[in-house]
């Protein structure tokens, strides 16, 4: 369904675009491709990220405890809980493909 829409969206304008967001989660508009995983870089570099703790990529949510809640519901191990880092709220999760991805208090 959600393909369907998304293609009787395209030239459309942005407004109604953004609605059609707004009215889907993430995961049932879109797959994401964080990198090339066959090149050789990614490994090493995929490895170094999670050993030091650092997310590969970031999304703003409204609500962090929120989210954290809701994703652990649905089996999201996280690697750090919803933490107060004092100008923002952030939780980190494994996301079973080698990756951490961080969700922040959208500012």
């Amino acid at each position: 369904m959600v393909r369907r829409r998304a293609g009787r969206l395209a030239g459309r304008p942005a407004a109604d675009v953004l609605q059609a967001l707004a009215d889907h989660t993430l995961s049932e508009i879109c797959a994401l491709l964080l990198e090339p995983s066959g090149h050789p870089a990614v490994q090493p570099y995929r490895e170094a990220l999670v050993e030091d703790g650092v997310p590969l990529a970031q999304f703003a949510v409204d609500d962090v405890q929120a989210g954290y809640e809701r994703l652990v519901r649905r089996g999201v191990e996280f690697t750090r809980p919803p933490t107060d880092a004092s100008d923002a709220v952030t939780a980190v999760f494994d996301d079973t493909c080698g990756n951490l991805i961080q969700i922040v208090d959208r500012w």
